[in-house]
């Protein structure tokens, strides 16, 4: 909104600037109407001044991204303005000359603003994109410390395994924004939807590395939960004959996502098998 009320003001300095221009433009050429009583002079003059201008922008801006097709409507006024003068219609010449004249001026100054439009939020979108991007790197590993009853904890994180991927994938679409604001030349409404999509990417961040966090702090959970039941179930005579991660072999030898399972014997030789099941929301 706010670089929305910026262009318009910007818009409406330009047209200001452009009323001036042409005003003092009208006044010149109304004192070489005075002075001079050739027609076709006069004429020759308006065609010649418009030329420049259509010149200019055809050689200077970027008229075939910000008023595609316009540039070419002129050329073909001023060819026909041309041919009034080579069949001796001065007065029509002149009267579409000071026409075509105004005409040019006002595009010069439309692209002009369209230009600097297009570069204002294009920069937006590329440093909000490149933003995005370094914070995703800032988290592919994250520390953090935990209080326990008895000490705080230090626990480093890889916040992909915890996500399930989620941080790739959103490094991913993030990547794939800053490409097509690198190598492309999105329009501007692509430009607004890229500024809003800088603003939604780093929400889904916040919510991929608050999940990662649960997620560890319901792996650490577990592990307290199975020390607390293999306490009470030493105490009635179980012993701890093997644990293991669900899954751990097709985790990398993690596993520490899913349940967590102890097999335990007692001294008459009974066996049982203890489950401490994921949480995934430990608040």
């Amino acid at each position: 909104d706010a670089l929305d009320q910026r262009m318009a003001h910007q818009r409406q300095e330009y047209l200001d600037l452009i009323a001036e221009q042409a005003e003092h433009v009208q006044q010149q050429f109304a004192r070489l109407a005075q002075q001079e009583s050739n027609a076709q002079a006069r004429a020759d003059q308006w065609l010649r001044d418009a030329d420049v201008l259509l010149n200019h922008i055809s050689q200077h801006q970027r008229h075939q991204q910000f008023a595609p097709g316009e540039l070419d409507v002129l050329r073909n006024e001023l060819a026909l303005s041309q041919a009034n003068i080579r069949q001796g219609h001065f007065q029509a010449a002149i009267a579409t000359g000071q026409s075509l004249y105004s005409k040019a001026l006002k595009l010069q100054a439309e692209i002009e603003f369209r230009q600097l439009e297009w570069d204002t939020y294009h920069a937006e979108a590329l440093r909000g994109a490149r933003t995005c991007m370094a914070a995703v790197e800032a988290q592919v590993m994250a520390k953090w410390v935990f209080d326990t009853d008895e000490e705080q904890r230090e626990l480093d994180a890889e916040i992909d395994y915890w996500s399930d991927g989620a941080l790739t994938r959103l490094k991913d679409r993030v990547a794939a924004g800053l490409t097509t604001l690198e190598q492309q030349t999105p329009t501007l409404d692509e430009l607004k939807r890229q500024i809003a999509s800088n603003q939604t990417l780093q929400a889904e961040l916040d919510d991929v590395v608050t999940l990662a966090k649960e997620r560890l702090i319901a792996s650490q959970l577990r592990v307290n939960i199975a020390e607390d039941v293999l306490g009470d179930l030493e105490q009635s005579g179980w012993q701890l004959l093997d644990s293991v991660w669900q899954g751990e072999e097709a985790d990398d030898g993690k596993g520490w996502k899913n349940s967590y399972h102890m097999k335990l014997q007692a001294l008459g030789g009974n066996e049982r098998i203890s489950i401490i099941l994921p949480e995934d929301s430990p608040r």
